[in-house]
């Protein structure tokens, strides 16, 4: 059975979880911004996290860069202020230079991170302040 590819985006609290699956593309990208526009607006400017669940991500295809510089400035702009990728163990050491490539020194500040597992991911934005309002 073929994996969908595509983006997950559901607000619990005060933090964004984001599910990747397979292979994502510009199409992808734009439909889980659309999403984010809608629900990110019901947290009236207050903070929030970025949990990104990237354990089951087949990367990216090449058309996508011009989307996430987009996205990620909209994210900033608008309350993002900790991010957190939940690697898992299978890929990880290619997603992690993906990763890299995409955010560059953006990788090496406090308020993001790059972990094994969700509850560590969970953990990490707890410590700041994050939490979910639903425990699932």
């Amino acid at each position: 059975m073929k994996t969908q590819n595509a983006y997950n985006a559901i607000l619990n609290g005060n933090i964004l979880i984001t599910t990747v699956v397979g292979i994502i593309n510009r199409d992808n990208t734009r439909k889980v911004f659309n999403q984010l526009k809608v629900q990110i607006p019901q947290l009236d400017g207050a903070p929030w996290g970025n949990l990104v669940d990237v354990r089951q991500w087949g990367l990216s295809s090449a058309d996508i860069n011009d989307s996430l510089v987009d996205l990620e400035l909209w994210v900033r702009k608008h309350g993002r202020t900790h991010l957190v990728f939940v690697m898992g163990t299978e890929n990880a050491g290619i997603k992690k230079f993906t990763l890299e490539q995409y955010l560059g020194n953006n990788l090496q500040k406090e308020k993001v991170k790059l972990v094994e597992t969700k509850s560590e991911a969970l953990t990490w934005l707890g410590k700041s302040g994050f939490h979910l309002a639903i425990d699932n």
